[in-house]
């Protein structure tokens, strides 16, 4: 019976992946279950199944950590997919079964119903996390407002429940910032002011994005303003809050309030430009450029200008 499949499987996974990582027990339970179920008579699968976990597990555990590495961070989004994949097809496989198998009718429909309802729940839910992970891939890594507001438009149509209502208004935050229209973003935060201020990190990025629009549009005297509740954030202690943002950059635009734009510099070489995504780079790169445009290193300028047009694409930026 498939409860007692799933029972032995994890049983099993348990015992043998004692001390491994996450993915490489996800893996092994995987297998079991595919031994199980689809190739309890081909010996040749199952000797092939085991030789791969044992040699994962017992006898590489350096191969462990190269295989984890460059399996999953490098194909991170389609192992990803495929699991989700091989989640649903398990668990149709056992709505199916149990539907089948059970005699009594009444159990019969609630197995169809319920598991029916629960795997079309799901699927709906996976495909709006898809548009929504492929508009903010259009905003963060291919910085391409076009496609933002296509993929934007297509997630609103198919979320019927505005699941992602307050994912939106962050993210139309950001496209009015990389349109260069920093007054609309601004007027943008504040008509969701009660949205931005019902969690910490809403209330940092309110303060942030404020910081950046008032970078933009010349007005060091309320840059310094959100310079201090962003100071706030720094030095609290608060648990739930998370770091979305580097302070050096936060610092260097402080700095920059205050007119020491060499200590701004030296805040911002602080940062690395490999952790950041191409959006987070367009930036960067052209808060190096408008600081030593004001230090008047005209050769320095342009480096970072081509640096930053290599990756804005139809980002606008003003100021």
């Amino acid at each position: 019976p498939p409860f007692q499949v799933f029972l032995y499987a994890y049983r099993i996974t348990l015992s043998e992946t004692l001390n491994t990582t996450l993915y490489v027990n996800i893996t092994y339970f995987m297998l079991i279950i595919i031994k199980i179920k689809f190739f309890q008579e081909n010996e040749l699968f199952i000797v092939n199944a085991n030789a791969f976990c044992y040699h994962i597990i017992r006898k590489d555990p350096k191969g462990e950590a190269h295989f984890m590495k460059k399996f999953f961070w490098n194909s991170y989004s389609v192992t990803k997919q495929l699991g989700l994949l091989f989640i649903y097809l398990i668990f149709t496989f056992y709505i199916v079964t149990a539907t089948i198998t059970t005699p009594a009718l009444s159990a019969k429909l609630l197995y169809a119903l319920g598991g029916g309802v629960i795997l079309v729940g799901a699927l709906y839910y996976e495909y709006l996390k898809f548009l929504y992970t492929k508009m903010t891939t259009a905003l963060t890594m291919q910085t391409d407002l076009a496609q933002c507001k296509k993929a934007r438009e297509k997630l609103v149509k198919y979320d019927i429940f505005n699941g992602f209502k307050g994912s939106l208004i962050i993210f139309d935050s950001l496209c009015l910032m990389d349109e260069g229209n920093y007054q609309g973003c601004l007027e943008h935060m504040n008509q969701h002011h009660d949205f931005f201020h019902g969690s910490p990190d809403y209330l940092f990025i309110f303060w942030y994005n404020q910081l950046l629009c008032y970078y933009f549009l010349k007005e060091p005297t309320k840059m310094l303003y959100c310079g201090d509740k962003l100071r706030e954030f720094k030095h609290s202690d608060q648990k739930h809050f998370s770091p979305l943002f580097s302070f050096d950059e936060i610092d260097a635009l402080i700095a920059s309030a205050n007119g020491l734009h060499q200590k701004s510099i030296r805040h911002l070489d602080k940062i690395s430009p490999k952790r950041l995504n191409a959006r987070e780079k367009a930036y960067y790169y052209h808060i190096l450029a408008n600081e030593y445009r004001i230090l008047n290193d005209s050769k320095q300028v342009g480096h970072y200008l081509k640096l930053a047009r290599k990756y804005q694409n139809t980002m606008h930026f003003r100021g």
